[in-house]
């Protein structure tokens, strides 16, 4: 016979696994209605979601809520609390939480502008495949922010967040071949990158493009 001790005890978990995922998934649903609210630009009911979920521990919804304090949507601009969010969602290992939190030391908003400390999350964020990180990885190789300028690093980078399709990192390739930075000069690559680029709507692949094919034009 098992003792009640036991059975109290197994009883006490399921009760607790139970409770630890009802919040999981109302966090969950809060953050959806939030940011169906949010892409509408309907931000003061968006607020309210984000802040409930986030409250909850749930990570993106602390990512989302710190956005909307750094950008000031639905409520004043905050770069303290910001950060705090951005913390919190990054300590979870999230990946967009440390790429924020990246950008807060980059910029210098609400703390002073720490380049190493920037480096240390965006690289967290990079290796984790985020698009975002991996651009901004491969900014602080390509200007040498935080560490030595390397334009091979920088080229690895943003070639991966390139194959993500991201057209910021799509225009930086096209820059660094039609330039010859880390790479030799090769105008047909650059062609291709700022076509690409051109064709996902990136207005500065879109320019970069025009000014590359005119220079070509002139030399022909």
């Amino acid at each position: 016979m098992k003792k009640p001790y036991i059975i109290g005890g197994t009883i006490l978990l399921v009760l607790i696994g139970g409770f630890v995922f009802n919040r999981y998934v109302y966090s969950k649903i809060e953050y959806k209605k939030g940011l169906s609210y949010y892409k509408k630009k309907n931000y003061q009911k968006a607020l309210p979601l984000f802040k409930d979920a986030a409250n909850q521990g749930y990570a993106p919804a602390e990512v989302k809520l710190g956005e909307m304090y750094l950008n000031g949507e639905g409520t004043l601009k905050n770069y303290d609390k910001a950060l705090y969010w951005f913390k919190k969602a990054a300590d979870q290992g999230d990946a967009n939480g440390e790429f924020y939190l990246a950008k807060i030391y980059v910029d210098g908003l609400g703390v002073p502008r720490n380049y190493r400390k920037a480096l240390y999350w965006v690289k967290k964020s990079a290796e984790q495949g985020n698009v975002k990180g991996e651009y901004g990885l491969g900014w602080m190789y390509f200007f040498g922010k935080g560490v030595p300028k390397d334009y091979d690093e920088a080229m690895y980078w943003f070639k991966k967040d390139a194959d993500q399709g991201d057209t910021a990192a799509e225009t930086a390739l096209g820059y660094m071949y039609e330039n010859g930075l880390g790479v030799p000069q090769d105008y047909n690559k650059a062609l291709y990158w700022y076509k690409k680029s051109a064709e996902h709507g990136d207005p500065d692949g879109e320019k970069a493009l025009k000014s590359l094919e005119s220079k070509l034009n002139d030399k022909n």
